[in-house]
């Protein structure tokens, strides 16, 4: 047991770059329709149902229902309660959103969270919590119903939608636009996101359709706009990628992050590979963009590992590991600690290694993803230690470095680093 490490990480206020605190509250003030919310809801549901078969995962959603919500686990255990325990969950939770969300945190040790996507106009008012923004909206001006195959198509790209009407309206957008107006369109909306505040960008199209996007000559890109206009649907893919490397250059410039999703989400695994960024990595000017892999790519971590080395060769590091999502949440510490181990092998990006929790389906889990991070950030730590990769105190600025500092730098975000 190192336990100058262990009482170190325990006192490190964290950054959470990947959470969803009150989304489907947030959908629903934004008048979200039907096709595009999510398929459920943030309510109440035994510790058993969120412990993915890990004892130690029940513990803590047993240990946060008492903590945030005054749940016995006598209670908890007795079906005779479960309607009850579900309406005062829901009473928590509307009632004051931001203080519930502010309190946990707290608890947590989190001192930043970023929400992505959406958040409840309550957490606005917090200056603990920022937004990253969707900017998939760009990609996808015309019908996209021939895109709706895959299992969350449809319901994606009717948010997308939905996203893009709000982002027409407040950034001066005309209901039908030329090549030249779009560009223009889509350069207001980037440059007014992060005016607003944003910190970040997010792209989620591996829902939808492939990450690799192509590389065209620029010229190409009115033919593609009124081809796809027209209803050509293999022009619409080109410009769908074209509009992806115009975001990557343009964030490059404005200096702001990318997150991506990449997680397996269906039998197109090809979709969420990271090597599909390869090419953007390797342009002269996309390569500057701060992309951050969301959900380390899981389960394609060698591939995940290969990105980040190449981008360290061919240009400076820009390449980001997010860990976040069910390989955070939903997994045992011992196991996270397995892949943070992996790359710690590699001092080239140990300053691109964030946490995030992907807290989504309620606010507690804020929490527990916290405390299974601590835990799995000192085990891969002591497995590093044991190995003598380095000193324990170095081992320490790792720890400040995964749950803090990377992150502060990665977004420029106005706090102390420990």
């Amino acid at each position: 047991m190192y336990e100058k490490l262990r009482k170190e990480i325990d006192r490190i206020k964290i950054v959470d770059d990947h959470a969803h605190p009150g989304l489907i509250m947030a959908m629903k003030e934004l008048q979200m329709p039907a096709e595009a919310m999510f398929p459920f809801d943030d309510v109440y549901s035994h510790p058993s149902t969120q412990a993915y078969g890990f004892p130690y995962l029940e513990e803590l959603h047993y240990e946060a229902y008492e903590k945030f919500y005054g749940f016995s686990r006598a209670d908890i255990d007795d079906p005779d309660q479960k309607e009850i325990l579900a309406a005062r969950y829901e009473a928590r939770k509307t009632a004051d959103i931001k203080g519930l969300t502010e309190e946990i945190m707290a608890e947590a040790g989190v001192e930043y969270l970023m929400s992505n996507l959406c958040m409840p106009k309550a957490l606005h008012e917090s200056d603990r919590i920022g937004l990253v923004q969707s900017v998939d909206a760009l990609l996808y001006p015309f019908d996209n119903s021939y895109l709706f195959g895959k299992p969350f198509g449809k319901l994606y790209l009717r948010q997308f939608e939905q996203y893009r009407e709000l982002y027409r309206k407040e950034y001066h957008g005309k209901a039908d636009m030329s090549y030249q107006e779009y560009m223009e369109f889509a350069d207001r909306v980037l440059t007014g996101l992060k005016a607003a505040g944003s910190v970040s960008y997010k792209l989620i199209s591996a829902y939808v359709r492939t990450t690799c996007f192509k590389k065209y000559e620029e010229a190409l890109g009115e033919t593609f706009y009124n081809q796809a206009k027209a209803g050509d649907h293999e022009a619409y893919t080109a410009f769908q990628d074209m509009m992806a490397w115009y975001i990557f250059r343009k964030a490059a410039i404005l200096d702001m992050p990318i997150q991506v999703h990449m997680a397996m989400i269906d039998g197109d695994a090809e979709f969420t590979n990271p090597l599909n960024f390869t090419a953007l990595t390797m342009d002269d000017i996309a390569c500057k963009t701060k992309l951050v892999i969301l959900h380390c790519a899981y389960p394609r971590f060698h591939e995940m590992t290969v990105l980040a080395l190449a981008a360290k060769l061919f240009h400076k590091n820009c390449v980001y590991i997010d860990l976040s999502g069910r390989v955070m949440f939903g997994n045992h510490p011992r196991v996270i600690a397995k892949n943070i181990r992996n790359w710690l092998d590699y001092p080239g990006i140990w300053d691109k290694l964030v946490y995030g929790s992907d807290c989504l389906f309620g606010e507690w889990v804020i929490y527990t993803a916290a405390r299974t991070a601590r835990d799995a950030v000192y085990y891969a730590l002591e497995s590093a230690l044991e190995d003598e990769l380095f000193t324990e105190e170095v081992a320490i600025k790792l720890a400040k470095g995964i749950l803090r500092n990377n992150a502060i730098d990665l977004y420029q975000l106005p706090l102390q680093k420990a």
